[in-house]
């Protein structure tokens, strides 16, 4: 059927979370009530 399965880190950082999806960086998306942060930077 051409699907695939791909591996992806459960938890990745910022920039791949919101910056390479061109989110801008006040978008309600980076709120902390809407996002998962960790110490380390990771989401």
């Amino acid at each position: 059927m051409g699907f695939t399965i791909e591996d992806y880190p459960e938890i990745v950082d910022d920039y791949h979370c919101f910056e390479a999806l061109n989110i801008p960086k006040h978008h309600p998306a980076r709120d902390m009530q809407d996002t998962y942060y960790i110490e380390n930077g990771q989401l």
